[in-house]
């Protein structure tokens, strides 16, 4: 497996003085950049020679992946103008976590829900394909939204999509939110495209680094994982300003589990 971290402008370098192969960078940070301002991300990223692998974040509430205030054109829209970027960066994968994009009302129609969340992944795939980037989407534990709030509903969504380069990420820490964190992986592993590891501080919404009461956890999930076959990318999705001390530990508990 290959360790990265997920960083905004102004932390790269401390990223790469801390030994993370990769970065991950928030899409729609990277969406509402000025010109001159994404210019900058890649000349320091190219400087440093640090690759952006993926997206995380990926929209702001106004995107909306599900629920009412869907506009399809207003996603395909937005997926067009960041694909554009993401081909310039050169990332792997882009994933839909997105919360407030995906939280229903009570009362709202669940097959409607689905079937829009359905046609948003596959025009973001469209928008996506030619520049090389797969879409992955993130189930999230209920405490963060109410649509796709488990693996075994989104692999059948990621597996229904296959043909239209749609994944999963694998995050343990939305995971463990939900009583999922000891499942089995070996089904899931074929349609994992990134992985991500956290803890948090004080509330699911301060992810941080990994806490070194809890490194061992962390080291037998991602042993779990290896055994299951993924050998691909893991970021470290952190909330919280980039803690180069904190973040090289957590590099040093995890990285002979590649």
């Amino acid at each position: 497996m290959k360790f990265g971290h997920c960083a905004q402008p102004g932390e790269f370098a401390a990223v790469k003085r801390s030994g993370y192969a990769f970065t991950e960078l928030r899409g729609k940070a990277v969406a509402a950049m000025s010109d001159e301002a994404f210019d900058q991300v890649c000349r320091e990223l190219d400087e440093l020679e640090l690759p952006c692998l993926g997206f995380n974040a990926y929209c702001p509430a106004e995107v909306v992946i599900a629920g009412p205030g869907y506009d399809r054109a207003n996603t395909r829209a937005y997926a067009a103008r960041l694909a554009a970027r993401a081909g310039r960066l050169g990332i792997r994968q882009v994933g839909i976590g997105s919360p407030a994009s995906r939280t229903l009302p009570e009362g709202y129609d669940r097959k409607k829900a689905k079937a829009q969340l359905r046609e948003f992944l596959m025009d973001t795939a469209e928008c996506f394909d030619p520049v090389g980037v797969k879409v992955a989407l993130e189930p999230l534990a209920p405490c963060f939204c109410n649509c796709v709030n488990d693996y075994d509903e989104g692999e059948a969504i990621a597996r229904a999509l296959q043909p239209h380069k749609v994944g999963l990420i694998l995050d343990f820490l939305n995971m463990e939110l939900s009583g999922e964190d000891e499942r089995e992986l070996l089904t899931l592993v074929p349609s994992v495209l990134h992985t991500h590891i956290s803890d948090y501080d004080g509330t699911p919404y301060r992810r941080d680094e990994l806490k070194p009461a809890y490194y061992e956890r962390h080291r037998e999930r991602l042993r779990r994982l290896k055994a299951a076959g993924y050998d691909g990318s893991v970021s470290i999705e952190t909330d919280l300003p980039y803690d180069e001390e904190r973040a090289q530990q957590t590099l040093l508990a995890i990285r002979d589990i590649g």
